[in-house]
Formats: C-alpha cells, structure tokens, sequence
C-alpha cells in the first residue's frame, strides 16, 4: 500500500510566504488576478510574482497545480 504521509512533510517544500499562500488561497476561490489584487490592495504584477514564486517553491506546473499541492498540503484552505 502506497502511502502519503511523505508527501506531506514539511521540509519537503520550500516555505511559503504570507503574501504567496493569500494569492494561492484566492485563486483556489476563483479570482483571477486583478481581482486578488484588488482584494490585497497590490498591483496585479505584484500577484503574478508572488503566484509564479509560490509555483516554483512547490514544483507545480501551473498556477492551478499549485493551489493542488498548496492545499493538499495544508498549507491553503479552499
């Protein structure tokens, strides 16, 4: 039997930050970028460095992986 557990350890991933774990969570609801902009009160440049930052700290692939792994992580409710 195959088991998870591993993949959820902490030090397997580089720490997310605040600002990078806001944009992931309010794109796992459905916004886009401007509007999680707008939300954080940053431009919306600003939203896609945190979303590419907090992409290649997990290894995703896409924005929308990353909320995945950020959420089956727990590092993100959504």
């Amino acid at each position: 039997m195959l088991s998870t557990a591993a993949l959820r350890e902490v030090g397997r991933y580089r720490s997310l930050s605040k600002r990078e774990c806001q944009c992931l969570q309010l794109l796992g609801t459905g916004r886009i970028s401007k509007q999680i902009a707008a939300n954080l009160g940053i431009s919306e440049n600003a939203v896609k460095l945190y979303l590419r930052s907090a992409k290649l700290k997990l290894g995703a692939s896409t924005n929308h992986h990353a909320v995945a792994k950020a959420s089956y992580l727990e590092l993100i409710k959504i």
